[in-house]
């Protein structure tokens, strides 16, 4: 891959990615240099939060320590505009006079520890990609550099070259299991009756214990029919996603815009109908990937904003959902069978 292949790459992956409220680059200085939070409350309105690209150069070589103290939506945010400016070190080296920060330190340290997999566990699939696309590229500077050599007597200048192959080629190893196995497809109308063994499955998963047989089965029957599904599927404003792992559906997500949305909100707004997991891929940041999946497609279409209903007695999804940003704007009644029971209408406004 050339390098300018490899910064379209980078900036493909990452293009929709905004910085939300997590740790920006100044507020990340900030900390490093123990700041107050007055002065954190300052530098937090000073971070570029919409558009990385708009990240000065020079602004990274100032707050080159930010990279150790982002936290994980701050890393994802960051982190492109770092990779892209080390492909082009020279070049900016030449135009600005300011070197690039060391950032294959950030992409190699400890990887297996928790607290560095936290800081990377919101990228999805096409961002760790790049990520190892990158470290290929490097390890090819290094072989190239070294092929290159005509001081076959500075063993000081090898030593450090095979240090960092080595180093950079077990970051590699290290990105490269990152990969999440699960893959993300949009569901096609012949697969109607693997959505539909998905959505029974997980809707009986996670509400049967707590309504009667009787309720679960006529809302079973009547929600998830093939008929019904099938008309969705081919519904243009409604799509489905499964989450997949080693070709087993182990989730799904459910989107609907414009007519499709089960409320009449916004024609500028996404729907989340729904997000399922077998219950036995809880914990493995599955509804997260699904939401990630949900959030890029909302700014592809330039949403105004993402809304969704939890049931008031679902804590658990009620507080998945604040923790992504979502806040309360409203209720409205949800028949499952033949009760009446109320759920929590929740928004997350996307800054344009």
């Amino acid at each position: 891959m050339t390098k300018q292949n490899l910064i379209t790459n980078i900036k493909n992956a990452f293009q929709f990615v905004q910085l939300e409220d997590g740790i920006g680059l100044w507020e990340a200085q900030g900390i490093d240099d123990y700041a107050d939070s007055k002065t954190l409350a300052q530098l937090r309105k000073k971070d570029e939060r919409i558009n990385w690209e708009n990240i000065p150069f020079k602004d990274l070589v100032d707050c080159q320590s930010s990279l150790s103290f982002f936290d994980a939506k701050g890393m994802r945010f960051c982190l492109p505009r770092f990779l892209i400016f080390d492909l082009l070190a020279d070049e900016i080296n030449e135009a600005q006079s300011i070197n690039a920060p060391d950032v294959l330190f950030t992409l190699s340290y400890k990887l297996n520890e928790d607290y560095q997999k936290s800081r990377f566990s919101l990228f999805n699939r096409q961002q760790i990609e790049s990520i190892i696309y990158f470290l290929k590229y490097k390890l090819d500077e290094i072989k190239l550099t070294s092929k290159n050599s005509t001081s076959g007597d500075n063993t000081i200048g090898r030593e450090y070259l095979e240090n960092e192959y080595n180093s950079i080629h077990e970051a590699l190893t290290s990105w490269k299991q990152m990969l999440t196995p699960v893959l993300l497809e949009k569901v096609a109308p012949n697969e109607v009756e693997q959505l539909q063994k998905i959505s029974r499955q997980t809707f009986y998963e996670t509400f049967a214990e707590v309504n009667t047989a009787e309720n679960m089965e006529k809302y079973l029957n009547n929600e998830f029919s093939l008929e019904k599904l099938t008309r969705e599927l081919n519904n243009k404003d409604t799509e489905f996603y499964f989450a997949e792992d080693d070709n087993k559906v182990i989730g799904y997500m459910k989107l609907n815009t414009r007519q499709a949305q089960t409320e009449q909100q916004s024609e500028n707004a996404l729907e989340i109908e729904r997000i399922y997991v077998l219950k036995d891929f809880h914990g493995k940041n599955i509804g997260q990937l699904l939401y990630e999946k949900a959030l890029a497609k909302a700014r592809q279409i330039r949403a105004d904003y993402i809304w969704l209903g939890v049931w008031e007695e679902n804590l658990r999804a009620i507080k998945f959902y604040q923790k992504n940003g979502f806040v309360a704007f409203d209720k409205h009644i949800f028949k499952l069978g033949d009760d009446e029971q109320t759920d929590i209408l929740m928004r997350l406004k996307l800054t344009p």
